[in-house]
Protein backbone atom coordinates (compact mmCIF):
# COMPACT_ATOMS: atom_id res chain seq x y z
CA UNK A 1 0.00 0.00 0.00
CA UNK A 2 2.55 2.53 1.20
CA UNK A 3 4.78 1.55 -2.12
CA UNK A 4 1.64 2.41 -4.13
CA UNK A 5 0.97 5.65 -2.45
CA UNK A 6 4.50 6.59 -3.29
CA UNK A 7 4.05 5.66 -6.92
CA UNK A 8 1.07 7.81 -7.18
CA UNK A 9 2.74 10.62 -5.44
CA UNK A 10 6.34 11.03 -7.82
CA UNK A 11 3.71 10.76 -10.45
CA UNK A 12 2.32 13.25 -9.36
CA UNK A 13 5.56 15.39 -8.91
CA UNK A 14 6.47 14.70 -12.27
CA UNK A 15 3.24 15.95 -13.25
CA UNK A 16 3.82 19.27 -11.45
CA UNK A 17 7.08 19.47 -12.60
CA UNK A 18 6.60 18.78 -16.24
CA UNK A 19 3.33 21.55 -16.93
CA UNK A 20 4.81 23.83 -14.36
CA UNK A 21 0.86 24.26 -12.92
CA UNK A 22 2.53 25.97 -9.38
CA UNK A 23 3.35 28.82 -11.64
CA UNK A 24 -0.80 30.12 -11.18
CA UNK A 25 -2.10 31.93 -8.13
CA UNK A 26 -3.91 29.63 -5.56
CA UNK A 27 -7.40 29.19 -4.98
CA UNK A 28 -9.29 31.33 -2.07
CA UNK A 29 -11.03 29.16 0.22
CA UNK A 30 -14.62 28.84 -0.08
CA UNK A 31 -17.50 30.23 2.53
CA UNK A 32 -18.91 28.16 4.69
CA UNK A 33 -21.74 26.07 3.00
CA UNK A 34 -24.17 22.72 3.63
CA UNK A 35 -23.96 22.00 -0.03
CA UNK A 36 -19.93 21.54 0.06
CA UNK A 37 -19.39 18.02 2.57
CA UNK A 38 -16.96 17.81 4.81
CA UNK A 39 -14.84 20.94 2.84
CA UNK A 40 -11.65 21.75 3.10
CA UNK A 41 -9.67 24.55 1.85
CA UNK A 42 -6.11 23.43 -0.05
CA UNK A 43 -4.02 26.44 0.22
CA UNK A 44 -1.32 25.21 -2.26
CA UNK A 45 -4.73 24.09 -4.55
CA UNK A 46 -4.88 26.30 -8.24
CA UNK A 47 -7.66 24.82 -9.38
CA UNK A 48 -10.93 23.16 -7.94
CA UNK A 49 -12.61 19.66 -8.93
CA UNK A 50 -15.99 19.62 -8.23
CA UNK A 51 -17.76 16.43 -7.79
CA UNK A 52 -20.97 15.06 -8.27
CA UNK A 53 -22.36 11.38 -7.13
CA UNK A 54 -24.92 9.00 -7.79
CA UNK A 55 -28.37 8.28 -6.78
CA UNK A 56 -29.06 7.40 -3.15
CA UNK A 57 -25.33 8.50 -2.57
CA UNK A 58 -24.36 11.34 0.48
CA UNK A 59 -21.75 13.17 -0.60
CA UNK A 60 -20.15 12.95 3.20
CA UNK A 61 -19.50 9.00 2.73
CA UNK A 62 -16.80 10.66 0.29
CA UNK A 63 -14.92 12.29 2.55
CA UNK A 64 -12.14 10.13 2.67
CA UNK A 65 -11.21 11.84 -1.03
CA UNK A 66 -10.30 14.90 0.30
CA UNK A 67 -7.38 13.38 2.56
CA UNK A 68 -6.10 11.44 -0.57
CA UNK A 69 -6.31 14.45 -2.98
CA UNK A 70 -4.47 16.74 -0.49
CA UNK A 71 -1.71 14.51 0.25
CA UNK A 72 -1.29 13.07 -3.63
CA UNK A 73 -2.55 16.36 -5.72
CA UNK A 74 -1.80 19.56 -3.54
CA UNK A 75 -2.44 21.62 -6.96
CA UNK A 76 -5.94 20.34 -6.97
CA UNK A 77 -9.24 21.54 -4.00
CA UNK A 78 -11.75 18.95 -3.82
CA UNK A 79 -15.59 20.66 -3.88
CA UNK A 80 -18.23 17.45 -3.16
CA UNK A 81 -21.54 18.55 -3.84
CA UNK A 82 -24.31 17.73 -1.09
CA UNK A 83 -27.92 17.53 -3.02
CA UNK A 84 -30.90 19.02 -1.17
CA UNK A 85 -32.64 16.13 0.59
CA UNK A 86 -29.22 14.37 2.15
CA UNK A 87 -26.56 15.48 5.18
CA UNK A 88 -26.94 18.28 6.44
CA UNK A 89 -29.53 19.08 3.48
CA UNK A 90 -31.98 16.58 4.77
CA UNK A 91 -34.77 19.02 5.29
CA UNK A 92 -34.24 20.61 2.06
CA UNK A 93 -36.95 19.39 -0.60
CA UNK A 94 -36.11 16.93 -2.69
CA UNK A 95 -34.76 17.94 -6.81
CA UNK A 96 -36.69 15.59 -9.80
CA UNK A 97 -35.09 18.18 -12.36
CA UNK A 98 -31.85 18.29 -13.24
CA UNK A 99 -31.57 21.59 -14.76
CA UNK A 100 -33.27 23.17 -11.61
CA UNK A 101 -30.93 21.18 -9.47
CA UNK A 102 -27.88 22.65 -11.73
CA UNK A 103 -29.61 26.10 -11.36
CA UNK A 104 -29.60 25.76 -7.47
CA UNK A 105 -26.06 24.41 -7.54
CA UNK A 106 -24.27 27.09 -9.83
CA UNK A 107 -26.15 29.80 -7.76
CA UNK A 108 -24.74 28.11 -4.42
CA UNK A 109 -21.10 27.88 -6.02
CA UNK A 110 -21.51 31.70 -6.74
CA UNK A 111 -22.15 32.74 -3.56
CA UNK A 112 -19.50 30.74 -1.58
CA UNK A 113 -16.73 32.20 -3.72
CA UNK A 114 -17.57 35.57 -2.27
CA UNK A 115 -17.26 37.54 -5.74
CA UNK A 116 -13.66 36.55 -6.16
CA UNK A 117 -12.45 35.67 -9.26
CA UNK A 118 -13.62 32.45 -10.32
CA UNK A 119 -11.11 29.68 -9.90
CA UNK A 120 -10.50 27.36 -12.78
CA UNK A 121 -12.70 24.29 -12.14
CA UNK A 122 -13.36 20.83 -13.50
CA UNK A 123 -16.75 18.44 -13.00
CA UNK A 124 -16.66 14.99 -12.52
CA UNK A 125 -19.95 13.46 -12.17
CA UNK A 126 -21.53 9.74 -12.03
CA UNK A 127 -23.96 8.20 -12.69
CA UNK A 128 -26.77 10.42 -12.25
CA UNK A 129 -24.05 13.35 -11.26
CA UNK A 130 -23.18 13.24 -14.77
CA UNK A 131 -26.30 14.25 -15.86
CA UNK A 132 -26.07 17.03 -13.10
CA UNK A 133 -22.29 17.97 -13.84
CA UNK A 134 -23.41 18.50 -17.40
CA UNK A 135 -26.31 20.68 -16.75
CA UNK A 136 -23.53 22.39 -14.40
CA UNK A 137 -21.79 23.13 -17.09
CA UNK A 138 -24.63 24.51 -19.11
CA UNK A 139 -25.30 26.75 -16.58
CA UNK A 140 -21.58 28.14 -16.26
CA UNK A 141 -21.33 28.69 -19.76
CA UNK A 142 -24.40 31.00 -19.28
CA UNK A 143 -22.17 33.28 -16.78
CA UNK A 144 -19.40 33.48 -19.02
CA UNK A 145 -17.22 30.71 -17.62
CA UNK A 146 -16.56 27.48 -18.73
CA UNK A 147 -14.52 23.86 -17.34
CA UNK A 148 -11.20 22.76 -17.78
CA UNK A 149 -12.99 19.51 -18.69
CA UNK A 150 -16.04 17.55 -17.81
CA UNK A 151 -15.64 13.81 -16.67
CA UNK A 152 -18.61 11.76 -16.77
CA UNK A 153 -19.00 8.02 -15.28
CA UNK A 154 -21.14 5.66 -15.51
CA UNK A 155 -23.50 7.10 -18.20
CA UNK A 156 -24.30 8.07 -21.32
CA UNK A 157 -25.24 10.78 -22.67
CA UNK A 158 -28.11 13.43 -21.95
CA UNK A 159 -29.90 11.80 -24.70
CA UNK A 160 -29.94 8.59 -23.17
CA UNK A 161 -32.66 7.85 -20.45
CA UNK A 162 -32.57 4.89 -17.75
CA UNK A 163 -35.82 3.18 -17.03
CA UNK A 164 -35.87 -0.13 -15.42
CA UNK A 165 -39.16 -1.81 -15.99
CA UNK A 166 -38.97 -3.32 -12.26
CA UNK A 167 -39.09 0.58 -10.60
CA UNK A 168 -42.30 1.02 -12.23
CA UNK A 169 -43.61 -2.11 -10.39
CA UNK A 170 -41.46 -1.91 -7.16
CA UNK A 171 -43.11 2.18 -6.97
CA UNK A 172 -46.89 1.09 -7.54
CA UNK A 173 -46.25 -1.41 -4.19
CA UNK A 174 -45.31 -0.86 -0.72
CA UNK A 175 -42.25 1.04 0.13
CA UNK A 176 -40.01 -1.31 0.91
CA UNK A 177 -40.61 -2.91 -2.47
CA UNK A 178 -38.88 -0.08 -3.98
CA UNK A 179 -35.97 -0.19 -1.52
CA UNK A 180 -35.27 -3.93 -2.39
CA UNK A 181 -35.14 -3.07 -6.11
CA UNK A 182 -32.97 0.20 -5.31
CA UNK A 183 -30.18 -1.86 -3.35
CA UNK A 184 -30.40 -5.05 -5.55
CA UNK A 185 -30.31 -2.50 -8.71
CA UNK A 186 -27.39 -0.19 -7.40
CA UNK A 187 -26.05 -0.93 -4.46
CA UNK A 188 -23.11 -2.19 -3.43
CA UNK A 189 -22.98 -5.57 -1.53
CA UNK A 190 -22.57 -4.10 2.19
CA UNK A 191 -25.22 -1.27 1.65
CA UNK A 192 -27.81 -3.60 -0.09
CA UNK A 193 -27.71 -5.97 3.22
CA UNK A 194 -28.44 -3.15 5.35
CA UNK A 195 -31.08 -1.85 3.27
CA UNK A 196 -32.74 -5.37 2.95
CA UNK A 197 -32.54 -6.31 6.52
CA UNK A 198 -34.50 -2.91 6.96
CA UNK A 199 -36.83 -3.61 4.36
CA UNK A 200 -37.27 -7.22 5.88
CA UNK A 201 -39.15 -4.96 9.02
CA UNK A 202 -41.35 -2.86 7.19
CA UNK A 203 -43.76 -2.65 10.40
CA UNK A 204 -40.40 -1.10 12.08
CA UNK A 205 -38.84 0.96 9.77
CA UNK A 206 -42.00 2.19 8.01
CA UNK A 207 -40.69 6.56 8.00
CA UNK A 208 -37.52 5.78 7.28
CA UNK A 209 -38.31 3.34 4.33
CA UNK A 210 -41.21 5.77 3.02
CA UNK A 211 -38.30 8.33 2.95
CA UNK A 212 -35.55 6.37 1.21
CA UNK A 213 -37.89 5.34 -1.68
CA UNK A 214 -38.92 9.45 -1.93
CA UNK A 215 -35.08 10.31 -2.03
CA UNK A 216 -34.39 6.78 -4.52
CA UNK A 217 -37.68 7.69 -6.83
CA UNK A 218 -36.31 11.54 -6.55
CA UNK A 219 -32.63 10.62 -7.97
CA UNK A 220 -33.44 8.33 -10.40
CA UNK A 221 -35.68 11.11 -12.02
CA UNK A 222 -32.57 13.45 -11.35
CA UNK A 223 -30.65 11.44 -13.72
CA UNK A 224 -32.87 11.66 -16.02
CA UNK A 225 -32.36 15.32 -17.98
CA UNK A 226 -35.36 15.37 -20.99
CA UNK A 227 -37.64 13.03 -19.12
CA UNK A 228 -40.79 14.18 -21.22
CA UNK A 229 -38.34 14.40 -24.38
CA UNK A 230 -37.88 11.17 -25.92
CA UNK A 231 -35.52 12.58 -28.49
CA UNK A 232 -34.34 15.99 -27.25
CA UNK A 233 -31.86 17.97 -29.59
CA UNK A 234 -28.27 18.20 -28.14
CA UNK A 235 -27.37 21.30 -26.36
CA UNK A 236 -23.44 20.90 -26.74
CA UNK A 237 -21.26 22.44 -23.66
CA UNK A 238 -18.03 24.23 -25.12
CA UNK A 239 -15.40 22.36 -22.58
CA UNK A 240 -14.10 18.86 -23.46
CA UNK A 241 -15.96 15.55 -22.19
CA UNK A 242 -14.05 12.77 -20.90
CA UNK A 243 -16.24 9.46 -20.42
CA UNK A 244 -14.97 6.75 -17.96
CA UNK A 245 -16.45 3.51 -17.96
CA UNK A 246 -15.82 -0.34 -17.01
CA UNK A 247 -16.74 -3.35 -19.31
CA UNK A 248 -18.79 -5.01 -16.58
CA UNK A 249 -20.68 -1.68 -16.01
CA UNK A 250 -24.67 -3.50 -16.79
CA UNK A 251 -26.45 -0.44 -15.38
CA UNK A 252 -24.98 1.64 -17.82
CA UNK A 253 -22.89 -0.83 -20.43
CA UNK A 254 -19.78 0.53 -22.08
CA UNK A 255 -20.87 -1.47 -24.91
CA UNK A 256 -24.44 -2.73 -26.39
CA UNK A 257 -26.72 -1.96 -24.42
CA UNK A 258 -29.49 -3.30 -26.27
CA UNK A 259 -28.37 -7.16 -25.03
CA UNK A 260 -26.54 -6.02 -21.68
CA UNK A 261 -29.56 -3.67 -20.04
CA UNK A 262 -33.08 -3.73 -20.02
CA UNK A 263 -33.05 0.31 -19.23
CA UNK A 264 -31.45 1.99 -21.61
CA UNK A 265 -33.52 4.00 -24.08
CA UNK A 266 -32.35 4.21 -26.94
CA UNK A 267 -29.68 1.89 -26.81
CA UNK A 268 -26.75 2.55 -28.30
CA UNK A 269 -23.57 0.35 -29.41
CA UNK A 270 -20.64 2.62 -27.48
CA UNK A 271 -21.56 4.66 -24.71
CA UNK A 272 -18.96 6.84 -25.62
CA UNK A 273 -20.58 7.96 -28.80
CA UNK A 274 -23.25 8.65 -26.66
CA UNK A 275 -22.11 12.40 -25.84
CA UNK A 276 -20.19 12.68 -29.05
CA UNK A 277 -22.90 15.47 -29.87
CA UNK A 278 -22.97 17.28 -26.43
CA UNK A 279 -19.81 18.61 -26.82
CA UNK A 280 -18.23 21.17 -28.96
CA UNK A 281 -14.98 19.82 -28.76
CA UNK A 282 -12.53 17.04 -27.42
CA UNK A 283 -14.01 13.62 -26.83
CA UNK A 284 -11.89 11.17 -25.08
CA UNK A 285 -12.46 7.99 -23.92
CA UNK A 286 -11.28 5.71 -21.49
CA UNK A 287 -12.47 2.54 -20.57
CA UNK A 288 -11.37 1.64 -16.66
CA UNK A 289 -10.37 -2.27 -17.20
CA UNK A 290 -12.90 -4.58 -17.06
CA UNK A 291 -13.54 -5.75 -13.72
CA UNK A 292 -15.32 -3.05 -12.34
CA UNK A 293 -19.44 -2.95 -11.33
CA UNK A 294 -21.14 0.23 -11.39
CA UNK A 295 -21.01 0.93 -7.74
CA UNK A 296 -17.52 -0.22 -7.94
CA UNK A 297 -16.98 2.55 -10.71
CA UNK A 298 -16.88 5.32 -8.42
CA UNK A 299 -13.95 4.94 -6.21
CA UNK A 300 -9.99 5.93 -5.57
CA UNK A 301 -9.23 4.74 -9.14
CA UNK A 302 -11.38 7.11 -10.59
CA UNK A 303 -10.95 9.73 -8.58
CA UNK A 304 -6.89 9.49 -9.37
CA UNK A 305 -6.96 9.14 -12.72
CA UNK A 306 -9.27 12.19 -12.98
CA UNK A 307 -6.84 14.49 -11.12
CA UNK A 308 -4.12 13.47 -12.63
CA UNK A 309 -5.52 14.20 -16.20
CA UNK A 310 -6.63 17.49 -14.52
CA UNK A 311 -3.35 18.29 -14.30
CA UNK A 312 -3.22 17.85 -17.94
CA UNK A 313 -5.78 19.89 -19.28
CA UNK A 314 -4.77 22.95 -16.73
CA UNK A 315 -1.06 22.72 -18.24
CA UNK A 316 -2.70 23.05 -21.63
CA UNK A 317 -4.77 25.93 -20.88
CA UNK A 318 -2.02 27.89 -19.73
CA UNK A 319 0.30 27.15 -22.00
CA UNK A 320 -2.38 27.85 -24.61
CA UNK A 321 -4.67 30.14 -23.88
CA UNK A 322 -5.83 31.75 -27.32
CA UNK A 323 -9.03 30.16 -28.35
CA UNK A 324 -8.66 27.07 -30.34
CA UNK A 325 -9.52 26.68 -33.70
CA UNK A 326 -12.40 25.14 -34.97
CA UNK A 327 -11.30 22.06 -36.23
CA UNK A 328 -11.20 19.05 -33.86
CA UNK A 329 -8.27 19.18 -31.62
CA UNK A 330 -5.63 15.79 -31.33
CA UNK A 331 -6.73 13.63 -28.43
CA UNK A 332 -4.04 13.16 -25.58
CA UNK A 333 -3.50 10.04 -24.36
CA UNK A 334 -5.91 7.96 -22.19
CA UNK A 335 -5.91 8.61 -18.41
CA UNK A 336 -3.44 6.64 -16.78
CA UNK A 337 -4.78 4.04 -14.84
Amino acid sequence: MEGSRAAWAADHQRLRRRYQVATLDPVLPLQASKWVAKYKHQPTAVCRLLCAFGAGADASSYDHWNALVAADFPDIELVLLQLPGRGQLWQEPLQRRTRAAAELIVEELQRIEGGAAAAPTALLGFSMGAAVAYEVELRLEALGRRALCLYVAGRGGPGISYRHPEEARALAKAPEEYVRFFATTFCPPDVAAKLLRLAAAPEEGGNMLRRLRDNYRADLELGNPFPEDGAPSPVPVSCGVHVVVSRRDTVWPAEASAERSVACTPAYGDIVETWREWTTRRLARTVIFDDLEHHELCGERLLRAVCGDVLQVLSETVSAPAAPSKKRSRQRPPMAM
